[in-house]
Parts: structure tokens; sequence; C-alpha cells
């Protein structure tokens, strides 16, 4: 399958190129064919430490959707929400039924089928869809550094050693986070995380609760 590389590049220390060249050369041993923008760009002449004229990035556009054409997939990468360009790709992409995916660095190879805007009839903001992926990404990420093999909820569990429900004892980390968000609601600086991470953590500790809670239920 030849996939289209997308993802945020303007904002980022090197126009997020290692990502690319990460992503591409992972996708690629997978034995997937892929086109990276970056390092087009790189062949190009353009230079990830340097400043890139309006112009020129225009002109990169133009022939990136006429690349977009020859593909049969798109893979975001991380933080393509954010991005203008990754966002007109890949409306394009779905317009155009390609299959879209999400480039995950922790997958077995790199690929997450992602539900966006155009896969939902009843509407919604194709953000919302791209943010419940990255949850879903720091879950597996987390569970493996804080959850067990049979359990991937152990961490949140350990409250009932106490006598209190897992699904509250979720509540009461997700009040942490709470605590987080209103200090840099107030002015205060975060040092070991950022909002947006905070924002996420609190998402997934609701979904974890809300699992538990049904679980406690039907107990």
């Amino acid at each position: 399958m030849k996939i289209y590389l997308a993802g945020p590049m303007r904002g980022y220390p090197q126009y997020n190129f290692p990502a690319f060249d990460k992503a591409r050369n992972t996708l690629k041993a997978a034995g997937h064919k892929v086109f990276c923008p970056a390092e087009t760009d790189i062949v190009e002449g353009f230079n990830p430490n340097e400043e890139i004229s309006v112009e020129k990035i225009q002109q990169a556009f133009r022939r990136d959707i006429l690349a977009l054409l020859d593909c049969q997939a798109i893979a975001m990468l991380p933080g393509w929400e954010k991005s203008v360009g990754a966002n007109t790709e890949v409306s394009m992409a779905e317009m155009l039924g390609l299959k879209v995916f999400f480039y995950d660095p922790w997958g077995n190879d790199g690929l997450i089928p992602l539900l966006t805007h155009y896969n939902h009839t009843e509407g919604g903001d194709k953000r919302f869809f791209g943010l419940t992926v990255e949850m879903c990404r720091l879950h597996a990420k987390k569970q493996n550094d804080y959850g067990l093999d049979n359990d991937p909820f152990s961490n949140v569990r350990a409250s009932e050693a106490f006598g209190i429900p897992g699904w509250v004892g979720t509540l009461m980390r997700a009040q942490d986070k709470m605590k987080r968000l209103q200090k840099a609601a107030q002015g205060g600086q975060l040092s070991n995380e950022s909002v947006e991470d905070s924002l996420i953590d609190l998402a997934n500790y609701a979904v974890i609760a809300l699992i538990l809670y049904k679980e406690q239920q039907n107990d």
C-alpha cells in the first residue's frame, strides 16, 4: 500500500522532519511504499534549520497534493489535528476515498485506523475524533508502565485494598489532574506535564472510571 505521510511542521524544531523520517522508516520496514513530504523537501533543497518562505511552502503544498492523488492511504502523525495543512490533506484524502490512519509511534506497524469527520454521518468535529485516538495511544503507553498483563487498570484498583471502589479511586486521581489544571488556569506554571497532557489524562480517567463503575454494577 502506498501511504502519504501528513502531520504538523511549522512551529516544530526542524519542521518536525525527524518525526516524519522515523514514521517513513517504520512504514517502509512494514512493507509499505511511502510518500514523505519532509524527504522530498530535503531533496529539493529545503533546510529544516532555516526559515522557509511562504512561497516555498505553497509550492511544496501544490506538489504534495499531486502526490496524494497517487496514494491509497494517508497516515496522520501525532499533532496533526492542530495543523491547517494536515487538516486540509486529510479532508482531501477522505473525499478521494483513501484509507485514513493515525501513525502511532508505539504501534506494531505504526498504523491505527482513524475515525474522522467523514466517517461520521451524524456530524462532529474531526479534531475531537483525532484526540480520541491520542487518548487511546496514551492509555496503551501508560498501561505498559503501570498496568499488568491481565489487568490494565491494576494501578487504579489499588484503592480497593483500602475499601474504596476502583472507580472512586480513579476519580481521586482525576482530582489531582483537576488541581493541576486549576493552578494553570490561575496563571501558575506546570513543571512536570503540560496542560494538554493533563486534559488528556483527565479524559482517560473519566473513561476508566466509567468502565470500573459498570464493572461494579455488573458484579
